[in-house]
């Protein structure tokens, strides 16, 4: 609350976020995350992102990362040791949380409309495949 005469140093020191701002990423998420977090704000208006909304951008930043670490981890693995049960195991599990995780950040990404699904319109996309089939080639036109 404002009040008359002079201001202190202390109501100087308060950031207050102005309306259309976008929400910066929390303090749990690290350096990579707080990447993903600004360029997903970044794609949509300021006021895209409520406050009921963030908990899942959080989400969808954490999966992220996971994703990328277990798929990173199964382009390194060599599938020569697939023939041992134990690294075939591993290989499985490796897997199945990669695609667990991709799952995870596509049921995200449509809950706060960030994916292409989310903007789908049936008349827009039957007029846009006519366009293009209309003036692709042929296969056995080339």
């Amino acid at each position: 609350m404002e009040h008359a005469g002079r201001q202190s140093l202390a109501d100087f020191s308060v950031v207050r976020a102005l309306p259309g701002d976008r929400p910066e990423p929390p303090d749990c998420l690290n350096d990579e995350q707080k990447v993903l977090w600004r360029s997903v704000t970044a794609t949509k208006p300021p006021e895209w992102f409520t406050d009921e909304t963030l908990p899942l951008l959080r989400a969808y930043c954490e999966a992220d990362l996971v994703h990328r670490q277990v798929s990173d981890r199964l382009k390194r693995f060599d599938t020569t040791l697939l023939a041992d049960p134990e690294m075939l195991g591993l290989y499985a599990t490796l897997s199945r949380l990669q695609t667990a995780q991709a799952g995870s950040m596509s049921s995200l990404a449509v809950k706060m409309r960030l994916s292409q699904s989310s903007r789908y319109d049936a008349l827009k996309a039957a007029r846009s495949h006519n366009r293009t089939s209309q003036t692709a080639r042929k296969p056995w036109e080339e």
